[in-house]
């Protein structure tokens, strides 16, 4: 953004009217499509992030990894919602100065926040499964639930100090006697203060891209760790060795794994928390949260750094600021529905806490095969969990940490005769 293109507000065509009318008319078609198209996927997003909340209700998703996957569903709503504000307050013919002002200095910031907030609790989820897999003997916080609750405060505060200062970037004017928002020039056309704000902009958006690209990194560190770690597990059952072990156990094998029992007592809270942060199903939904995050926020950071009044006009400018905004509230209206295709266990939740949805699904051919398909895999993982596990005595504390798998033949039945 150069700071005459940005001080003058005019576009390459200002000189030839004809030229210049031609080209405002191909930009409001175009906008009139991508509105359409961005209409209808926040709807779905809205309706999906609904049913995402619904799902994590779910006892087997009360972990701690999955309280950062909450925000994300939680601000991806509030975003959604705010940007469908945006497209019906583009509708009314003529506005008001309360709705301009509105629009002028606080719906960028705010979208904004929520957004980028989104995509940071998905990097914090990220480093927090990377230490812990990488340094499983660090000493970890007394009480993980509120130190995630803290950090996801702490970033949603971090997103809106680092969005507050592109409301500098608008000033509201009056054009033909109306209302609109336009570059504050007076402000900004000003060096040194200019040079400012496009560092500004720069460091903003180079952040969110090293964020993407770190997150994309580290989880594909994380999937090849625990790719080599389940090889040497199978190795290691797969030793004769350890098989002849296994079937020569002393007598009092009783009391040794009693004492274990009571031994592990003291570490429980840690174990519990390992396995939630390492289990197959997150590690599915972390690779698919990374992708579509790298297709929705990338385009978006070479949009928000070149955006400017200046450019209002210029028709390539815009196809490429409406597929960047279009790929965007895609990216955060996806999640849910990845979710379900790449994990069994989270659409296992789904089904069980959403049963109008549920009867709905089964009347359709297609997407009852889907289920029950879904239903037969759930019930067969956690008869071998069950019977993997069995000689393991359970205390009460570990049924309220750990997922509680062992009913979940009993909870599709009274599901199903509800």
């Amino acid at each position: 953004m150069s700071l005459q293109s940005f001080c003058s507000g005019t576009s390459t065509f200002s000189n030839d009217t004809l030229m210049h009318t031609i080209n405002e008319a191909r930009i409001r078609e175009m906008k009139a499509v991508f509105q359409t198209i961005q209409i209808v996927i926040c709807a779905i997003g809205v309706g999906g992030n609904i049913l995402n909340l619904l799902t994590l209700r779910s006892r087997t998703l009360q972990t701690v990894p999955f309280m950062y996957i909450r925000s994300i569903a939680i601000f991806d709503l509030i975003g959604l919602s705010f940007i469908a504000l945006h497209f019906a307050l583009e509708q009314v013919p003529n506005a008001s100065y309360e709705q301009m002002f509105y629009s002028t200095y606080f719906e960028e910031t705010i979208i904004n926040t929520f957004l980028v907030a989104s995509c940071y609790c998905a990097l914090m989820l990220t480093v927090e499964r990377y230490v812990l897999i990488t340094q499983p003997h660090m000493r970890r916080p007394i009480n993980p639930r509120r130190m995630a609750r803290l950090r996801i405060i702490l970033v949603l505060f971090f997103c809106f100090l680092l969005h507050s200062p592109m409301t500098a970037q608008n000033r509201l004017k009056i054009v033909d006697g109306k209302w609109r928002k336009g570059n504050n020039v007076e402000f900004l056309c000003v060096e040194p203060i200019f040079s400012l704000f496009n560092y500004y902009k720069m460091s903003r958006e180079f952040i969110r891209f090293i964020c993407i690209i770190a997150m994309a990194i580290l989880n594909a560190v994380i999937a090849r760790k625990l790719q080599i770690a389940k090889r040497k597990r199978r190795r290691m059952i797969l030793r004769p060795k350890a098989n002849s072990l296994s079937v020569k156990l002393p007598s009092n094998a009783d009391t040794n794994s009693q004492e274990l029992c009571y031994q592990g007592g003291s570490k429980r809270e840690t174990n519990s928390l390992m396995r939630s942060f390492t289990e197959k199903k997150l590690t599915a939904l972390m690779i698919a949260i990374t992708f579509i995050f790298m297709i929705g926020n990338l385009p978006q950071t070479f949009v928000m750094v070149l955006q400017n009044e200046s450019c209002e006009s210029d028709f390539s400018f815009q196809v490429l600021r409406n597929v960047a905004n279009a790929l965007e509230v895609l990216n955060h209206c996806l999640n849910f529905y990845v979710f379900c295709m790449a994990s069994s266990e989270y659409t296992r939740a789904f089904l069980l806490n959403c049963l109008c949805i549920r009867r709905l699904f089964t009347d359709v051919p297609a997407c009852a095969r889907f289920i029950y398909s879904r239903k037969a895999s759930s019930c067969l993982t956690s008869r071998h969990n069950s019977m993997r596990f069995s000689p393991v005595l359970l205390s009460d504390d570990d049924m309220k940490d750990a997922p509680n798998e062992i009913n979940v033949e009993k909870d599709w039945k009274e599901s199903d005769q509800k």
